[in-house]
């Protein structure tokens, strides 16, 4: 999901899981016509009053820049890291923007993208199914039995020895690094997500505005991140994510 404002001169970059929802939802009230917005749900990260006549025209508009992005609802759940988006917006735009991000702690990541995928799971098998996904949802059964799914340390690590979280994780440097360097104007941390987001309002010449709370009650909220690893799976993380630690200085 993405935000590049013509109007306001500004690229939102989303990476998974860092309150990216709450942010679309708040810019997307000052974007203008011919601006692209990238968007998930439509009642929370994009205008919600809009008919659908318009919806579909963002929709139209946003394939037309992002080469292979569906014109139609399939734009839903779509991350777009920032090599994409400066191919597609071109080098004067990509350089006069200002360009934003979130990152996180990645061991506290880690820990939302569990807690997230163990409800997808969870939906999955409630749905009502057809016989090809009845098969799926044997073959998903197995793998939750495998899990106690109380988010256990124990469950986390043989999560991420196996391919649960892959795509999720391959990923997440891809959003905070240009051939190996930061790219942003501004990272704002997850950890002081308000605080750093006013001032990137402030610097857009945009009022201040209080981030709504969108997908919320996914995760306990009473455990400490740090609790969910095993010595094996505390390394990994740090080993698998050495340069987004190093570069923004997170410990564990």
């Amino acid at each position: 999901m993405t935000i590049i404002s013509h109007k306001h001169k500004f690229i939102f970059i989303r990476p998974a899981k860092v309150a990216g929802t709450s942010i679309m939802a708040s810019l997307a009230a000052h974007c203008a016509d011919g601006d692209v917005v990238v968007f998930g749900h439509r009642g929370d990260a994009y205008k919600p009053d809009v008919d659908d006549d318009d919806i579909g025209e963002v929709l139209t508009r946003n394939a037309g820049v992002f080469e292979g992005l569906p014109a139609g609802r399939g734009q839903r759940g779509v991350h777009i890291d920032p090599r994409r988006i400066r191919a597609a917006v071109g080098a004067d735009v990509w350089d006069a923007y200002c360009k934003f991000t979130v990152v996180r702690n990645p061991w506290d990541w880690l820990i939302s993208i569990y807690w997230w995928k163990m409800r997808d799971y969870s939906n999955a098998l409630a749905q009502p199914a057809s016989l090809k996904t009845r098969v799926a949802n044997m073959r998903l059964r197995r793998r939750i039995a495998q899990m106690d799914g109380g988010g256990s340390k124990q469950d986390v690590e043989r999560a991420l020895r196996g391919d649960w979280f892959k795509g999720y994780m391959a990923r997440y440097p891809d959003f905070y690094f240009l051939d190996g360097e930061p790219y942003a104007d501004r990272y704002l941390r997850y950890e002081n997500l308000q605080a750093d987001y006013d001032e990137t309002r402030q610097s857009l010449g945009l009022p201040p505005d209080a981030l709504p709370k969108t997908k919320t009650k996914v995760r306990p909220k009473a455990r400490d991140y740090r609790d969910y690893y095993t010595d094996w799976a505390r390394e990994y993380i740090a080993d698998r994510y050495r340069l987004v630690i190093e570069a923004f200085g997170y410990r564990f």
